[in-house]
């Protein structure tokens, strides 16, 4: 070989040499990513439905049949029930309706034919000046059982042909776990008790067996039925009955993520039909923390959420029918964002939180599904933008937590986007260290709304720093607690409701007119 072609031929060996190493490591990369084989269960099987069926679809019922409907079948009731269910679109196309109508048997429930067996022998006791031990576990503060409904027949267009005449009839569930299934009385008892809302008791309510409805899972996979849960509650004072769905079933399978073992749940807390779906719930139980449950509340994890494990991002992919889960390594660029002192005399900081981006979802630092994680003053995110945010950060055990802010235009309703939010960049990283001096807003009265002269009116304020998004949702010493009462009412009846309240630094706002003089002043409660 000549002299004079070496150097070529050794850049072309390197060049060589580095493309089969990047190859190499991409495809090493890629034997990272799983796929985990999931099975269908009760939505009831392990005790605790998470929020399936909380956030269960409703629709309110019509004394109107359709007349998109081809045919009814005969109906008993002089009142039938009719209504109809709306699935989410697909990305292909929208979702048909899926109609039903209520019908009344004639027959007496079960469940009300053992309550009025309950009720002659209490009497029959009280007449022997004898004392049940049932009656005293009745006199607890609570409201009173709703009696099972007349309303004991379901029909629902299953195979959604628009022919209600060609679908099994569903009857009521023998043994409904109410427990599980939320109700008016359940639902939010501490939110509308500080809104000081008032709490409509129900007076019926009937749960039916599941009825399987045609879902079309795409090429590949076809229409198959799928298991849909279906109750309805009448509240004092509605002349028609609310009519709930939710799935009835989920699915569950060990996975791993990283060198981390879970037994994954995915359920559909809005419902779909389809699991692919980006706002499918995962549930995340890890092999090595198993008495961790899922929490009932806002901590739920979605499909969209990134996981981060052993130093990688990972993203969750399940099949339209849920039977499988893949388990992905993200690949794309990465930032930094940190959590820094500014110019205060800090030294213990380290944050944790959610950063919604775009497409994705993160959840950084220690939590229900990631509780050996640890706070921290900085981290690597995915490339991208991350408008909105909910952080708690710890300054030398004074915990303040924020979130997005979004400025409200002087007239309109509609929201406009934050200044800034979070921007993660390759080669510049994000500093966090609150630069710039926080501003009360008025978010009421509007700015261009009259006011009557004597009127009352509501001021509201919160706490932001407009340039960055940022709004202060919380100043806290998680090492102190107060208690607090709250009030409300069910019905014509006042109740209480007390819990341990972590202590909260809320400023106290004083308004003054232009003389100087205090016109009113009030604890901010941080949004």
């Amino acid at each position: 070989m000549s002299t004079r072609f070496l150097p070529t031929f050794l850049a072309l060996l390197v060049l060589s040499f580095g493309i089969s190493a990047a190859a190499a490591a991409e495809e090493k990369s890629k034997e990272k990513d799983a796929t985990f084989e999931l099975k269908e269960v009760s939505i009831f099987d392990n005790g605790n439905a998470g929020q399936a069926l909380w956030r269960a679809t409703s629709v309110q019922c019509s004394t109107e049949p359709f007349a998109e409907v081809k045919a009814y079948p005969k109906l008993n009731s002089k009142r039938p029930l009719y209504g109809k269910l709306q699935l989410p679109r697909t990305a292909a196309k929208e979702e048909a309706p899926i109609y039903f109508v209520l019908d009344e048997s004639g027959e007496q429930p079960a469940v009300a034919e053992k309550a009025t067996a309950e009720k002659k022998e209490e009497k029959s006791a009280e007449k022997k000046d004898e004392k049940p031990a049932s009656k005293k576990k009745a006199v607890a503060r609570r409201p009173a059982t709703p009696k099972p409904s007349s309303y004991d027949r379901l029909y629902i267009d299953a195979n959604r042909d628009g022919d209600l005449t060609n679908d099994p009839v569903i009857k009521p569930m023998k043994n409904p776990p109410w427990n599980m299934m939320p109700s008016n009385m359940s639902r939010f008892v501490l939110v509308a008790a500080r809104q000081r809302q008032r709490l409509s008791p129900e007076t019926e309510r009937m749960a039916f067996e599941l009825a399987s409805i045609d879902i079309d899972y795409g090429p590949g996979v076809g229409v198959r039925p799928f298991k849909v849960l279906s109750w309805f509650t009448l509240s004092e004072g509605q002349k028609t009955p609310l009519m709930r769905f939710a799935a009835g079933v989920a699915r569950t399978g060990t996975i791993k993520i990283g060198e981390a073992e879970y037994e994954a749940r995915l359920t559909q807390d809005v419902l779909a039909g389809r699991f692919d779906r980006p706002t499918t719930s995962v549930q995340l139980t890890p092999k090595s923390h198993p008495a961790t449950r899922a929490f009932l509340g806002f901590e739920s994890e979605t499909l969209m959420t990134m996981r981060h494990r052993d130093g990688e991002f990972y993203t969750l992919v399940a099949s339209p029918p849920g039977d499988k889960l893949t388990v992905e390594v993200y690949r794309g660029p990465l930032g930094v964002f940190k959590v820094g002192p500014g110019d205060r005399k800090v030294k213990d900081i380290g944050f944790q939180g959610t950063f919604y981006g775009r497409n994705a979802m993160l959840n950084m630092g220690p939590s229900r599904t990631n509780p050996a994680a640890k706070m921290m003053t900085e981290c690597k995110l995915p490339v991208g933008d991350y408008p909105t945010f909910n952080l708690t950060i710890d300054y030398g055990g004074l915990q303040v937590a924020i979130g997005s802010y979004y400025s409200q235009p002087p007239s309109g309703n509609k929201r406009q986007s934050p200044p800034q939010g979070i921007q993660i960049r390759e080669d510049k990283p994000f500093v966090l260290d609150f630069p710039n001096k926080p501003e009360i807003v008025f978010q009421g009265p509007p700015a261009d709304k009259s006011l009557k002269l004597g009127s009352d009116v509501r001021i509201a304020t919160i706490l932001v720093d407009p340039k960055l998004g940022i709004m202060v949702r919380g100043l806290t010493d998680p090492k102190r607690t107060t208690k607090e009462t709250v009030k409300y009412r069910v019905g014509k009846e006042e109740r209480e409701f007390t819990y341990n309240k972590v202590f909260s630094y809320e400023p106290t706002v004083t308004i003054t007119n232009s003389s100087g003089k205090n016109v009113a002043e009030g604890v901010m409660p941080f949004g």
